[in-house]
């Protein structure tokens, strides 16, 4: 879209930049990211911080302000970034500290859903959560402003750890579980990855977050996943909680990708499980 700063607000043109980085870090002699890194100067060189002013953006653009930092040791890529989201957080109110929740945007902050309650989008707080958790996982241990994202992590889990159903998944909307009570696919496996990438990187406990994190895991495996291989429940693409019916037919492209982040990370534990496996997880989820 050419070298505006126009083409980049919108995160999502960030995200393909990933691909790119990797190539360049493969050493492909034809990668080139002197266009990507052009690309991000120009909003890091910008006075502007209201770029991500819905919380989606997170995801799709922050890690790679990361990355580029990885790749050139500067860190005015990790500074704007954290201004970024803190502006979105703090200046335009989209996170409720109270809460431990996010507002997808602006326009929900003072809303209520028909019964009553604040409206936590699902999928908009697991962007966010699988965000942190890939932040945090880059992000050097020197960097002052890293304790930020840990602290925000973990409000987010144990609100989420709370506003799990009974049956291991999370509704659409996380305050207003009558709203549709049908369980949703999205939400629920980033949880779960989020989940489990704590337990696996020291960052959440595990005798406190196992539980719930392998409840979300036996749903999604059992309920979620259908046996030619679909991916159902899952919301159609949106910004807010629904009343569309969710059935084991209803999917979407970004199911699979999410599925197999719970997965990785479910293997990644197994891999530090001694002895039999199928026990200690029979002892660990019924108790």
């Amino acid at each position: 879209e050419g070298n505006t700063l126009l083409s980049v607000t919108n995160a999502d043109n960030i995200f393909c930049f990933r691909t790119y980085m990797d190539l360049y870090n493969t050493g492909v002699e034809s990668a080139d990211i002197s266009y990507v890194q052009n690309q991000i100067d120009t909003i890091v060189n910008s006075a502007s911080l209201a770029h991500w002013d819905w919380i989606d953006a997170f995801y799709m653009a922050a890690p790679t302000f990361v990355r580029m930092y990885e790749m050139t040791g500067d860190e005015k890529y990790l500074d704007k970034m954290y201004k970024m989201i803190k502006y979105t957080a703090e200046n335009l109110n989209c996170y409720d500290e109270e809460e431990g929740l996010w507002y997808r945007d602006a326009r929900y902050i003072d809303q209520k859903s028909e019964n009553g309650e604040k409206i936590f989008w699902s999928r908009g707080d697991g962007w966010v959560y699988a965000a942190f958790a890939q932040i945090i996982e880059e992000l050097p241990d020197s960097y002052e402003n890293k304790d930020y994202f840990v602290d925000v992590f973990l409000a987010m889990s144990e609100a989420l750890k709370a506003a799990q159903c009974e049956k291991g998944a999370w509704h659409e909307s996380l305050h207003d579980k009558a709203y549709n009570p049908d369980c949703e696919m999205s939400g629920t496996g980033f949880f779960t990855y989020g989940m489990l990438w704590g337990i696996n990187n020291g960052y959440l406990d595990e005798e406190e977050y196992l539980y719930p994190a392998l409840k979300g895991w036996r749903w999604l495996a059992d309920t979620a996943l259908q046996d030619n291989g679909h991916i159902g429940y899952v919301q159609h693409i949106g910004a807010e909680p629904t009343k569309n019916k969710l059935t084991a037919d209803v999917t979407e492209d970004y199911a699979y990708a999410i599925f197999v982040f719970a997965a990785s990370e479910l293997a990644k534990y197994l891999g530090g499980v001694q002895g039999d496996v199928l026990p200690y997880l029979q002892k660990k989820l019924l108790g």
